[in-house]
Order: C-alpha cells, then structure tokens, then sequence
C-alpha cells in the first residue's frame, strides 16, 4: 500500500484549508493501519448519525476482545466530546462552558453563515430615532452573540485542524519506522524459505502454505494457520530428526520413544544433540523451548474448541515465532 500519496493529500489539503478533505483523508489513512482509535476520532469528526458511527465501530473491531472494544468506544467518545467544549460568554454569565457536538462539515458550514451574522450593519429604513435605537441595540447583542459563537467554532476547527496534523505527522513517522522492520522480517523469512527450497521441499510447501493463510481476514483461516504451522514444525523434525519406532537413548541419559507423533521430542532432541554447550545455543534452546510452549498452549485451546479466540493475535505472534526460531535454527547451527 502506497501510503505516502495519502500522506501527501493530507498536508496539501491542510495547506489550502480543505479540513473535510483533511479529516476524510485522515479516517482512510486510520482504517488502513488499522488504527481504530483514530478511526473511531475521525469518524465522529465526519458522522453525526450514531447509528452510522457504531455499525462503522462494529464491523472493524469486530475481532476484538469485548474489553478492548468497551475501552475503545469509551475513550475515544470522551475525547472526541473534550474537543467539542468551549467557553460560552453572554450578558447573564461572565462565562459558562457548552458543548458543540457537530461534525466538521456542521462547524464549517456554521462558520460560513455566522460570518454573515456579524457583518450585517443595514438598518431598515423609515424607522423612528426611538426604533432604531432599539433596532441598534438588539442586533448589536446579536451580533455578539454570533462573534462569541464564531470564536468557539474557530476553536474547535483549529482543534481538529491541529488533530489532523498530530495524526499525519505520527503516522508518517511510524509508517517509515515500520516499513524498515518490515524489510527486516522480509529478510528473515526470505532466507528461511531460501534454506528449505534448497534442502527440504516438504517443509518449504507448508511454510508457503502458513504464509498464504496469515494475509487472510477470514476467521477460520486462523484456525487453518494455526493447523499448518503445526505440520511446518513435524515437517522441519521430520527432516532433521526422523521417527523411530523402537525407543531411543536420549542426550539426557533417559530412553524416550520419538515416534512419528512425537515430533516436538524430535526436534528438541535433535538441538540437544547438535548444539554445544555455549551462551549462542542456549539462547537458541530456549527460544525453540518459549516457542514449543506457546504452540502447546494454543494446541489447549483449539483441542477444547475455542480457537476462534486465539485466531488473530495469537495465530499471528506463532506465525512469526516459527519463522523467527527457524532463522535462528537454521543460519545457525542446523
């Protein structure tokens, strides 16, 4: 995805004081990222229909944790609210503070019309000296009253303006912080598909297969990434430490059985036998050991039927910490 055009849109139509382009600019570059805060902030600065703002919420954060999803509702309507306070000055208080909960578009167009407001200076004419005296005064209150309500609305335009550029500022900073990483685990996972195309192609197939699944936004895709990464880990002890059926001296001394099922034994045998005893292989051991425990943790899960609530972030986190132990397995010691 190319964001710096978006990117770029955002600044000219801040530039030339286009805020609605802005802001619509600004919810597109937030779904993107899927940042769901900002989406929810820009969002309500476009939408004043609830029902629009919550099917909106709804379907994006969908996948979520329902505590996440109530924290995500909650904060981003109070600081969306916060923006809309001003301080309200008329004759009867010195100053009170209202709420203007308007959509950018409402507080633009209000801007526009209450400009009209307080530049109208006609007197009717054929009035008496007592009538335009009164004429005067009640439409110098209304004028002021429509200059106090310009100011508020210029306040918070220039709130949401200043929004807008916290947002595309941090965003684009982030985006270039990311997309260096993202050339980093290219890397990675390059040179881990690069070693088992040339020495295994049954592992380098499941590995390809994982891949596949993990750009999916399908909720039983996540289950099926969460299956393949398991056949890529049998695949990769398959290949380096092969079943036997009679049971076998470990390195430890003990006689286990590391049949074809016991593929995780497999592989943690093979490390313990292939590896030396220095500081680069135990951080090796116990990152396979971390990785192994999380995998079983999640085979629990799906075992008792729940996989749907390890499907995102969890299938993702063993996704990448399959590829991230075989790179260290493999450039390594393997």
């Amino acid at each position: 995805m190319d964001y710096k055009n978006i990117i770029n849109k955002i600044y000219n139509d801040l530039e030339h004081n286009k805020l609605v382009e802005a802001v619509t600019s600004c919810l597109r570059l937030a779904q993107l990222t899927n940042d769901y805060w900002n989406t929810m902030m820009f969002v309500r600065e476009l939408v004043s229909d609830k029902f629009v703002v919550r099917e909106v919420f709804d379907r994006d954060t969908r996948h979520l944790n329902e505590e996440a999803r109530r924290c995500l509702w909650k904060t981003s309507l109070e600081y969306w609210a916060k923006g809309r306070v001003v301080d309200y000055f008329n004759k009867e208080n010195e100053g009170e503070e209202r709420s203007l909960p308007l959509t950018i578009g409402e507080i633009l167009a209000g801007i526009e019309q209450l400009e009209k407001v307080s530049s109208e200076q006609t007197i009717p004419s054929g009035m008496s000296p007592f009538d335009t005296a009164y004429f005067t005064d009640k439409n110098n209150d209304r004028k002021l009253i429509a200059r106090n309500s310009l100011i508020d609305m210029h306040s918070i335009k220039e709130r949401v303006r200043a929004r807008c550029i916290a947002f595309v500022t941090t965003k684009e900073k982030q985006i270039e912080i990311q997309e260096k990483n993202q050339n980093f685990l290219f890397s990675v996972q390059n040179d881990v598909n690069n070693y088992f195309k040339g020495t295994c192609e049954d592992v380098y197939q499941k590995l390809q297969k994982a891949s596949d699944l993990s750009f999916s936004s399908q909720q039983e895709d996540y289950s099926l990434l969460l299956t393949e990464i398991r056949r890529a880990i049998k695949a990769v002890a398959d290949y380096f430490h092969p079943a036997k059926e009679e049971s076998v001296l470990c390195s430890d001394g003990k006689k286990r059985m590391l049949t074809d099922e016991k593929y995780l034994n497999r592989l943690h045998e093979f490390l313990a036998e292939k590896l030396n005893n220095t500081s680069s292989d135990d951080l090796l051991k116990s990152e396979y050991e971390h990785f192994v425990s999380f995998i079983e943790k999640l085979n629990n899960l799906s075992c008792k039927g729940v996989h749907t609530a390890v499907a995102v972030n969890e299938t993702k986190q063993a996704f990448l910490g399959l590829y991230m132990f075989l790179y260290s397995f493999c450039c390594g010691k393997a």
